[in-house]
């Protein structure tokens, strides 16, 4: 009997000690998957702190990309503006003085319709006054020193013609400008390059004219063109309307002709019919800056400062209002080709 207790006993330690074991190894993988899931865990905070990071970053790149883009934006157009102010007062100026009644607006930017989709331009015109169902785009040539737009040298001073030789074929323009007191440069824009301001002009026109045609089709109005010498200092030689096949662009030289130009634009039939007012949308809707000129009511605000009315306008009537440009357009930015 005692053997049997004794028999007992020692199955009752070995079965305490398995126990032990079976508890200790229980313990064990029970704390070695809790490490486990807590070492999972630190990682999946780690990797969603660092998705965090990312998108941070990214939020950060992307603000810092779009505060690029609104100041290249706001460069390029207060440049362009800068550019455009003298030339644009001027014209305010003479319109005021003829009584014009019309539209003007600076700094159009808008994409050229012959444009591939995936190669965008962001074509810019300085001017476009409209005067009626008249559309004029005029093209700012701030050039001092002496300017042939046109005109052979020689036919201004045989002297000239020494020196100088025009291009062969279409419009064409030749500057000649001082650089330092010793040097003086001689600046050549030949027909086939598309620089000479006359061919610029009417290649411009014929793309907005494009551009507003896709819009509204054959009402799209025609668009004249004009190249207009505005600086003081500059000695312009040149043809009242520079001709090539059946399209014309009047040329201006300074508030004189500028004057002479407008005053017989004006006084042809399509400016004394009405404009249709959906195009008209359509040409403020591009420009950076617009002044309404002549009995109508025009705002005071603009994006180059403020204008004053001319008197006999009617304060409380309603008229166009200046419109700012706020925001990127995407393809205004892409640092491909801009004209």
């Amino acid at each position: 009997m005692e053997l049997f207790w004794e028999i007992v006993a020692g199955l009752a330690l070995i079965a305490v000690l398995v126990l032990a074991l079976v508890l200790r190894n229980t313990r064990r993988r029970h704390a070695a998957r809790t490490a486990a899931q807590e070492a999972l865990q630190q990682r999946q905070a780690q990797s969603h702190d660092d998705q965090l990071r990312g998108l941070s970053r990214q939020h950060s790149d992307a603000l810092a990309d779009q505060r690029s883009r609104t100041a290249a934006y706001e460069a390029v157009t207060l440049r362009a503006m800068g550019w455009d102010v003298a030339s644009r007062d001027m014209i305010i100026d003479v319109c005021e003085e003829l009584g014009v009644a019309g539209v003007l607006m600076t700094n159009i930017v808008f994409v050229p319709i012959d444009t591939k989709p995936f190669y965008r331009y962001a074509a810019q015109v300085d001017h476009v006054l409209v005067v009626g169902a008249s559309v004029l785009l005029v093209e700012s040539k701030r050039w001092n020193g002496v300017v042939f737009d046109g005109i052979n040298p020689a036919a201004a001073h045989p002297s000239f013609g020494r020196l100088l030789a025009p291009p062969p074929g279409g419009p064409f323009a030749v500057q000649i400008v001082p650089d330092t007191p010793e040097h003086w440069i001689v600046r050549t824009y030949p027909s086939r390059s598309s620089l000479a301001p006359a061919a610029q002009a009417r290649r411009q026109a014929a793309r907005f004219h494009h551009y507003l045609a896709a819009v509204h089709g054959p009402s799209a109005p025609r668009v004249d063109t004009c190249v207009f010498y505005s600086h003081p200092n500059a000695q312009v030689f040149a043809r009242p309307k520079d001709t090539a096949g059946d399209f014309s662009t009047l040329i201006a030289d300074g508030y004189d002709g500028l004057r002479r130009v407008l005053r017989g634009y004006v006084s042809n039939p399509s400016s004394r019919r009405a404009m249709p007012s959906a195009v008209l949308e359509t040409l403020v809707d591009v420009a950076t800056d617009v002044v309404e000129l002549g009995t109508a009511p025009m705002a005071v605000e603009s994006d180059l400062g403020a204008v004053d009315p001319v008197d006999g306008f009617d304060d409380d009537a309603p008229g166009l209002t200046i419109r700012e440009v706020r925001g990127v357009p995407d393809w205004f930015t892409d640092p491909r080709h801009h004209d």
